[in-house]
């Protein structure tokens, strides 16, 4: 990452920080609402990164467990999957023996693709080919590269800290498991 990239997380961390302090002083029944929202949004918006389409309101339903959401089938499931993975990490976000390394990662990734599992593309394991992410405007376009996979399965994860938000860590690394929508794989 550059300096800049750096300075950015770091004040995202720090906003992070100030809103926590703020929202743990306030009751649940105040801001349950905002946190179910905030979920639900994080949810459409990393999904939508992945080429999947479902509104923030229909990712509150889908949450809540409404059955009549007028979505596909596969939103359906790609929006519940990412759904899970999101509440396993809040779950353990306060877990005195939490760790986040390689392994929590490959567990991650199955709970958002173990539902595509195949012999050939298998679920919760690091992708061994190039990465990149594909510009919206022209698939032909690489508009990121991943580092080598030799440089990805050297990486050291992210601390333990950083799980806590779920959202911004798992975005963080999203890139390097397999995956479809604007997510590619070369080779």
């Amino acid at each position: 990452m550059t300096e800049l990239d750096e300075r950015v997380l770091a004040e995202v961390d720090d906003m992070r920080e100030r809103l926590r302090y703020q929202v743990q002083g306030a009751s649940a029944k105040r801001t349950g609402g905002l946190r179910k929202f905030l979920t639900a949004d994080a949810v459409a918006a990393s999904n939508a990164i992945e080429g999947f389409k479902v509104s923030t309101v229909d990712v509150e339903d889908l949450m809540a467990g409404e059955q009549d959401v007028d979505v596909s089938d596969e939103n359906r499931e790609e929006t519940l999957a990412y759904q899970r993975m999101m509440t396993y990490l809040q779950s353990l976000h306060d877990a005195p023996d939490f760790r986040f390394d390689k392994g929590q990662l490959n567990t991650l990734q199955w709970i958002l693709h173990g539902h595509r599992h195949t012999s050939r593309k298998p679920a919760g394991r690091w992708r061994g080919g190039p990465v990149y992410v594909t510009d919206a405007r022209d698939p032909s376009i690489a508009a990121y590269t991943a580092p080598g996979s030799d440089r990805r399965t050297s990486r050291r994860a992210p601390d333990s800290t950083s799980a806590s938000c779920p959202h911004c860590t798992t975005w963080r690394w999203r890139a390097v498991f397999a995956g479809r929508g604007t997510e590619r794989a070369r080779g």
